[in-house]
């Protein structure tokens, strides 16, 4: 691996964990986010609030529909998907759901089995009964996909 890829990657992997550190409110006090990081998490923040409000029904119409179709999970795009986050508005298999929710501000995150609880899988029933926490506010999908595309774009 030559030098200029090696470092690409080195960056890559730092904007990664700084991503994953933001979306689990994971990060250290000594550890600094940059300013601009900060200015547009503030920014993302405002704006999905505001954009959550003017959704309300059309939203709710549109995850119905969503729930409907057959998925397959969003993380590994091999096994069919059994739970729904209502946080992410994604679906997962139960590995997936359980390593992307592990630590964090997603372990808070709640699911519902993604078929009715007469044909989920006992796994999926027990998963989504453990999952009884606080529920997080639906700005949070929005807030995670603008500040994916913000660190990427960086």
């Amino acid at each position: 691996m030559s030098s200029p890829e090696a470092g690409e990657r080195l960056a890559r992997i730092s904007r990664m964990r700084t991503l994953s550190a933001l979306l689990d409110d994971d990060l250290d006090d000594d550890e600094q986010l940059p300013e601009e990081c900060r200015a547009l998490f503030a920014h993302v923040t405002a704006t999905a609030s505001k954009d959550a409000k003017d959704l309300g029904d059309e939203d709710a119409e549109q995850l119905e529909q969503t729930r409907r179709n057959e998925f397959l999970c969003v993380e590994c795009q091999a096994h069919e998907a059994e739970l729904f986050c209502e946080q992410c508005h994604d679906y997962f298999c139960e590995l997936c759901c359980g390593g992307q929710h592990r630590k964090g501000n997603r372990r808070k995150h709640t699911f519902q089995p993604r078929f009715p609880v007469s044909k989920a899988t006992p796994a999926a029933v027990e998963a989504t009964n453990d999952v009884e926490m606080e529920t997080r506010d639906a700005v949070d999908y929005d807030v995670r996909q603008c500040v994916i595309q913000a660190v990427e774009a960086v």
